[in-house]
Order: structure tokens, then sequence, then C-alpha cells
């Protein structure tokens, strides 16, 4: 484990492009944050652009 007062940090980033809904950029994010945090602390992942849509059914 870590001593008491360290912080880690995991991230996820996704680029806003001026066509694209806000809802779709903080899904690409989100969806970003959680590889990151599945890769390990202090991580950073990047939502790639090409991130699939997911549709209801």
């Amino acid at each position: 484990g870590y001593p008491a007062g360290v912080v880690t940090a995991s991230i996820g980033v996704a680029e806003y492009r001026s066509e694209t809904k806000d809802e779709d950029v903080l899904v690409a994010a989100d969806r970003a944050l959680y590889r990151a945090k599945a890769a390990g602390r202090n991580r950073v992942g990047v939502a790639t652009g090409s991130e699939p849509e997911e549709q209801a059914t």
C-alpha cells in the first residue's frame, strides 16, 4: 500500500469538437477514465475519437 497522505490519480481525457454532442464527449472521457483505472494507479486514458457508439435496443 501507500503511506497515509499520498494521493494517486487516474484521468480520462476526450477531445471536444464543435460537431460533437456534449454528452458524447463526457461518455468518451468516462470510458477513458475507466480504462486508465483498469491499467493501474496514476494513469491517463485518452479517448481516440473512434470510440464505438452504443445503441439502446
